[in-house]
């Protein structure tokens, strides 16, 4: 148990970093420097377990939601089949002005449909997967608008961050998210 609350901990640090990336992402639109491997994916269909909550506290919100998902999952029998997912549904939200509640959702994978309680759709998605410290993001999420813009795609909401190893167990500079952006092309 005392592994899970490590978990949870430092999925919560791992959250903060995204929406600081998620900001830093609608304040700056401009170009970035670095430059990121972006690519359009078709993601299939997933069965999950997943709780959605508008969370605006991510500090005290956050960390409860990862808890309360793995303590369900765990009662019915499940376990994850694979890393977690968390989408934010952030449809016109104006970067400028406070961001008030934000509904997300946490989900994860599972492979036995009696553990299911939810379906991520099969998406057609930018993607990019970054390895480095959850720091380095505003940088990632830069370069993914730029990236929309010049290659005449829209967002899709919601998007998904994938963190495929633990913060718990794995250094920052070796950390790998994957951000997919669900996308459609933008009609001019």
């Amino acid at each position: 148990m005392k592994s899970l609350q490590l978990t949870i901990l430092f999925l919560f640090l791992l959250m903060i970093f995204v929406l600081i990336g998620h900001i830093a992402f609608g304040q700056n639109q401009s170009t970035t420097s670095q430059p990121f491997d972006i690519e359009v994916v078709e993601v299939p269909e997933i069965l999950v377990f997943s709780l959605k909550k508008e969370i605006q506290d991510f500090s005290q919100e956050l960390p409860q939601i990862i808890h309360d998902s793995v303590v369900e999952l765990t009662k019915m029998g499940g376990k994850p089949s694979g890393p977690l997912i968390v989408l934010y549904y952030l449809k016109n939200v104006d970067f400028n002005q406070p961001l008030g509640k934000i509904l997300t959702e946490v989900a994860w994978p599972v492979d036995k449909a009696q553990y299911s309680n939810n379906q991520l759709p099969k998406i057609k998605a930018a993607r990019i997967i970054f390895k480095g410290s959850y720091q380095g993001m505003n940088a990632v999420y830069q370069s993914i608008h730029s990236w929309l813009v010049q290659n005449h795609y829209k967002i899709v909401y919601p998007t998904r961050e994938i963190y495929h190893n633990d913060p718990a167990t794995t250094t920052a500079e070796d950390l790998l998210t994957e951000i997919l952006i669900p996308v459609e092309e933008a009609k001019d």
